[in-house]
């Protein structure tokens, strides 16, 4: 028998030179929340949010549907994650869209990653990130063995 299901996706689009889209989704047994952010590539800032609780477990979970307008300002980088969490969890704001941003923050991370660097080789991408992440998971570590990288 399922007790319970959670499912959580984010993509990022480019959708103006510098500035990317993150759509957030948030499933599970008793909620459907939506996120979408604007952020500025070039100083990763979020320029523009807004949640969306589209299925809730109780009416007054709607009364936090705006929360997600408080990530605006907020700069992707150290010290985020502590800023999100204030900004739309706490006790007027809503655990499930504070996860949700942290997931979209670390798409955004992964997204830019790919931006910077989608002009180089792949010989150029594995020089530059071999050191950074080698013995982080079995694929870095196979490349290295098999380019014989140190």
């Amino acid at each position: 028998m399922m007790l319970f299901n959670r499912v959580k996706s984010c993509s990022v689009e480019e959708i103006a030179p510098d500035k990317l889209e993150v759509k957030g989704l948030f499933i599970d047994s008793f909620h459907e929340i939506c996120l979408r952010l604007e952020v500025n590539a070039t100083d990763m800032v979020i320029v523009k949010a807004e949640s969306e609780m589209i299925r809730v477990p109780q009416t007054y979970c709607r009364e936090v549907a705006a929360v997600g307008a408080n990530l605006e300002g907020i700069k992707i980088g150290p010290g985020a994650t502590k800023a999100i969490q204030h900004a739309v969890g706490d006790a007027h704001g809503c655990t499930h869209v504070a996860d949700l941003a942290l997931d979209a923050i670390k798409a955004v991370i992964q997204a830019n990653f790919k931006l910077q660097r989608r002009d180089m080789t792949q010989e150029e991408r594995i020089a530059l990130n071999y050191n950074k992440l080698v013995n982080t998971c079995h694929h870095w570590t196979k490349l290295g063995e098999e380019l014989q990288l140190k």
